[in-house]
């Protein structure tokens, strides 16, 4: 198969996953704004967070580091295996580090936050969010393997059971929000288990020091960067809080999870188009990297026409999705979508 005909259809493959999650999240949305209020959303936000806050320290850059040297080893599949769980027990161990110190500062932890209520909040989204940047490393795996089908698959999965469960909790159980955040954990933990059990069926598992300083090399210098684009992208939620109310903050969280559906698409994009620029950049051939711009192209265009239908029709999207409450969602997603055509340019 050429690498054209290859590249289409895995392409193809990630966009129908794309639309699975989509659907799947189209479908939850409206259920959940029917029954839990602004305000409840407003904590899922700020214990989100708080969450990602904390991993983002906690993987101290590795992912972009892991994912440049996996190009390095391609030729060497013992190599690959030890990048991949000598950065997994890295960040793992700072992981449990992170979720043990929030355990016993969650009171604290809360009071930071604004949430006193529902402090335990905090410490279920960090368990999520630790899990699910531990699949992170997989999935990257997958994706510069070109492994479409493996990554929709698993991807898919992961998108139902969340869905599933967390309907179940909010639904059936009335949990109220926190079993949005169980819901999180649940599928987070079953992906976890079906990767962990395909990956070490092909790689040898194995942790390399002379690995893991090449991996420190390139990640400690990127953390600072990192940690500044976490706060930039999730400290607005912590200001509305701070001066506004709850259910403020809820409303932005939910009119940006509608907006972010751009950015999920660009990310689905970037599968194809990723590792197919590393091996250009790789390859030695000075053609095929100046020739990078030319073939972006392409995707740049369709994400742009995708972003583009989202805002004409962000007015009918909060109608029919959302209920009386979220009204002033539309807006909030008109102005996420400028802003961030504008820091494209």
């Amino acid at each position: 198969m050429s690498t054209a005909a290859r590249q289409a259809r895995n392409a193809y493959k990630y966009i129908l996953q794309a639309g699975a999650s989509a659907f799947l999240s189209f479908i939850t949305l409206p259920i959940y704004t029917r029954i839990l209020s602004p305000s409840d959303f407003g904590e899922l936000a700020l214990a989100q967070v708080y969450a990602v806050l904390m991993i983002s320290i906690a993987n101290f850059g590795f992912t972009e580091a892991v994912e440049r040297n996996y190009f390095q080893y391609s030729d060497d599949s013992t190599r690959q295996g030890q990048l991949l769980f000598t950065a997994m027990l890295f960040v793992g161990l700072l992981s449990l580090v992170s979720i043990s110190g929030t355990y016993i500062f969650i009171v604290p932890a809360a009071k930071v936050m604004g949430m006193q209520g529902n402090g335990n909040f905090l410490l279920w989204a960090l368990i999520g969010q630790a899990i699910a940047n531990i699949n992170v490393y997989y999935f990257m795996y997958l994706k510069n393997n070109a492994e479409a089908g493996r990554f929709s698959v698993y991807s898919t999965l992961m998108a139902v059971a969340n869905a599933l469960v967390g309907i179940y909790f909010v639904v059936f159980i009335k949990t109220g929000p926190v079993g949005v955040l169980y819901a999180l954990i649940i599928s987070g933990t079953i992906g976890l288990a079906l990767l962990t059990a395909n990956f070490w069926k092909r790689y040898k598992l194995g942790i390399n020091y002379a690995v893991f300083i090449d991996i420190i090399k390139i990640a400690y210098p990127l953390t600072p960067r990192i940690l500044v684009g976490t706060l930039s992208s999730q400290l607005d939620k912590y200001l509305i809080r701070i001066m506004g109310t709850l259910g403020n903050v809820g409303i932005y969280a939910v009119a940006q999870r509608i907006a972010y559906f751009v950015f999920y698409f660009m990310t689905v994009l970037q599968n194809v188009f990723g590792p197919e620029v590393y091996k250009r950049l790789f390859s030695g051939d000075s053609n095929n990297k100046q020739k990078i711009g030319e073939y972006l192209t392409t995707f740049l265009y369709i994400s742009t026409l995708f972003a583009l239908t989202v805002v004409l029709f962000s007015q009918e999207i909060v109608y029919y999705l959302l209920g009386s409450e979220y009204v002033a969602a539309a807006e909030i997603i008109r102005s996420e979508e400028h802003t961030s055509e504008l820091q494209s340019h």
